[in-house]
């Protein structure tokens, strides 16, 4: 492809070989196109996105404006495309789900991502998020006859990702701490660091987490080695439905998860919520009674200080 110029008009125009035309026009060597770059754009991504197998024939303008070899006409060269751009969006959405994989299979992994691309086209120009409605789409029924919880472990799966991602943040010191009176503890503006998520589930999905590890990576072949045996098999995880609330949070460069109490879950989500550690005792205290609240709350704040979830103080 030759490149884009401004259309001329008038004798400029006929002198340089081009039609008359206001407007950008698309030349590609003696052939003139014209199009806009946004609408050429547009129908490349229609050729080789994810929704291209459902668009019947290739565009005759866009394929007009590829130019073929003796070895690949125009329409094989977008094909190529195609290809490496599904395989790329296959691989991004494989590595965000590696639990998904391991109890769908991969083969039938692949299947439901397929489907879930052509149904839920990415919203953003980074591949970072192609797989942010995964989860949605599962629990929409995008995966027939997977468990009842695959779409909250690939909630579970999608909020690691985020807490990886988040900002990082200094973290509440137990020193910091015990540089205030315990009896000013109540009245502590205390938050929580960018890096934690919380989620709730009718299922324990952390024991599917356990159970469902990635398959380790293939070795590569060895000549005149016997074939593979067939299909990987799906990973065997049953769970008992139990409402659980996880926490999810980041040290470093590891990621962890583990369920909550109902009391811990309520005083996290007040904290969450901007209400301070005064309210989270509130929810404790409504949670197990006033007598035990202060031992529980106190051996939160010590937890929740030593897996660095909360976010230093403000200065005095």
């Amino acid at each position: 492809m030759a490149g884009w110029r401004q259309g001329v008009g008038g004798d400029a125009a006929r002198a340089a070989g081009a039609p008359f035309r206001c407007g950008p026009v698309w030349r590609a060597g003696a052939r003139v196109f014209a199009v806009t770059l946004r609408e050429l754009q547009a129908r490349l991504f229609a050729a080789v996105g994810p929704a291209a197998a459902c668009a019947g024939s290739p565009d005759p303008v866009l394929l007009a404006a590829v130019q073929g070899g003796p070895a690949l006409g125009p329409e094989a060269r977008l094909a190529i495309y195609a290809d490496m751009y599904m395989a790329r969006l296959l691989d991004v959405v494989r590595e965000d789900y590696p639990r998904v994989v391991a109890v769908l299979t991969p083969e039938r992994f692949e299947v439901v991502v397929r489907a879930y691309l052509a149904a839920t086209p990415s919203r953003h120009p980074s591949v970072r998020w192609v797989g942010d409605r995964f989860a949605d789409f599962l629990g929409a029924g995008g995966a027939a006859g997977a468990p009842a919880w695959i779409s909250d472990l690939a909630r579970l799966e999608w909020l690691r990702g985020e807490v990886f991602d988040a900002a990082d943040a200094p973290p509440l010191t137990l020193e910091r701490l015990r540089a205030v009176p315990a009896e000013e503890w109540g009245g502590l503006p205390l938050s929580v660091v960018p890096a934690v998520r919380t989620m709730s589930s009718a299922w324990p999905v952390h024991e599917a987490w356990d159970v469902a590890s990635p398959a380790p990576a293939e070795p590569e072949p060895i000549a005149d080695a016997d074939p593979p045996a067939g299909p990987t098999e799906a990973a065997p995880v049953e769970l008992v439905p139990a409402p659980t609330t996880l926490r999810i949070w980041r040290q470093e460069f590891a990621v962890y998860h583990v369920a909550m109490r109902p009391a811990e879950a309520e005083a996290l989500r007040r904290l969450l919520a901007g209400e301070g550690f005064g309210a989270a005792c509130d929810a404790i205290a409504e949670q197990i009674g006033p007598e035990d609240a202060p031992r529980e709350a106190g051996g939160l704040l010590l937890r929740w200080i030593e897996d660095g979830i909360l976010a230093d103080l403000p200065p005095c």
